[in-house]
Order: C-alpha cells, then sequence, then structure tokens
C-alpha cells in the first residue's frame, strides 16, 4: 500500500505543481534511464497519470484513487492487506465527511 500510495502522492503533487501529462511522462523516462525507476516503469506510470488527471477533475483523493486499485485487484483475486484496506477506507471516510462540512 505505502508503494501504490506513495506514487499516486507523487503525482497529485507534481500535477498541483503545474506539470502536465506529458511533462510527467518525461520526468519518469528520465527517471527509468537513470536508474530510479525499474526499466519498463514509466510507463505504467505514464497511464496512472491520464487516470489521475481525470479523477482529479472529478475531485477524487489520492487516497480515493488507491482504493480503485485496491477494488481492481480485489476484483481480480490478488490478495490484499485487509488492515492496509481497513486504514485506506477510514482515511476516505475521514476524508470525505471532512468535505461535506465545508
Amino acid at each position: 500500500l505505502e508503494k501504490d500510495t506513495s506514487l499516486v502522492q507523487w503525482v497529485y503533487m507534481m500535477l498541483d505543481l503545474g506539470f502536465d501529462e506529458e511533462s510527467i511522462g518525461k520526468v519518469c523516462d528520465f527517471c527509468e534511464f537513470s536508474g530510479f525507476m525499474p526499466k519498463g516503469y514509466s510507463v505504467h506510470v505514464s497511464n496512472l497519470v491520464g487516470a489521475i488527471v481525470k479523477a482529479r477533475s472529478r475531485n477524487l483523493t489520492p487516497e480515493e484513487v488507491v482504493l480503485t486499485i485496491y477494488t481492481a485487484a480485489d476484483a481480480v483475486g490478488v490478495e490484499t492487506n485487509p488492515k492496509d484496506l481497513k486504514r485506506l477506507l477510514i482515511n476516505v471516510l475521514k476524508r470525505s465527511k471532512t468535505r461535506r462540512v465545508r
């Protein structure tokens, strides 16, 4: 969960800093070239960026995006850590409540 959440958080941060999808893709390509990312990884991150851009346009939080990833994993039978999922759900519910109060 930590790795997946931090990657989603990183993409959100890059978008908040003004990077667009293409720029983030180029940063990922460089990271891969420099050995900061495993070979072939930048393509997957770039694909994730497009999904996150759409999610942000619908006001979804990073935790909500990670929750959709967990849901997909569950749908195809990949085993996930129930404690991580519980923590994620609690965070999503807390933020959801905070958004309604504002």
